[in-house]
């Protein structure tokens, strides 16, 4: 690793872990978030080197990931009221279902039915799936 670089991390470090815990309230989530944004400094510090302040872009890459943190864990919260709040009511599922009233009686039509009626009535009567 680029000693100016590890320099550059020993000393930013501290410095986005407080001011990320005045700005979050959370010391552990401002320690990731700080990781997170050495990380990326890391990652692209051939650019990040070249400019006037380094110092000020990681701390304003911090807080952007502080923000997008929060705005994340507000939708969270939001979807799970929105997932408590959605009840399935019982009274649809312990009703029980209906028949058409053709076949409510007895699924298979009887004997004397079958004499006067066409070869195939009842399997195009069973084939069809029962409506609501």
């Amino acid at each position: 690793m680029n000693e100016e670089l590890d320099a550059f991390c020993r000393r930013e470090h501290p410095r986005l872990v407080g001011a990320l815990t005045l700005h979050c309230g959370d010391r552990w989530v401002a320690a990731e978030l700080a990781q997170e944004a050495l990380a990326r400094v890391c990652a692209d510090w051939p650019r990040v080197s070249r400019m006037q302040a380094p110092g000020a872009w990681v701390h304003r890459v911090a807080m952007n990931l502080c923000t997008s943190h929060f705005r994340r864990r507000t939708a969270e919260r939001a979807a799970r009221a929105r997932y408590q709040a959605r009840q399935v009511p019982t009274s649809r599922l312990s009703r029980p279902r209906r028949w058409p009233y053709g076949e409510r009686s007895a699924p298979f039509p009887s004997d004397s039915a079958l004499r006067w009626c066409c070869a195939t009535t009842p399997t195009s009567r069973l084939s069809r799936p029962p409506t609501p």
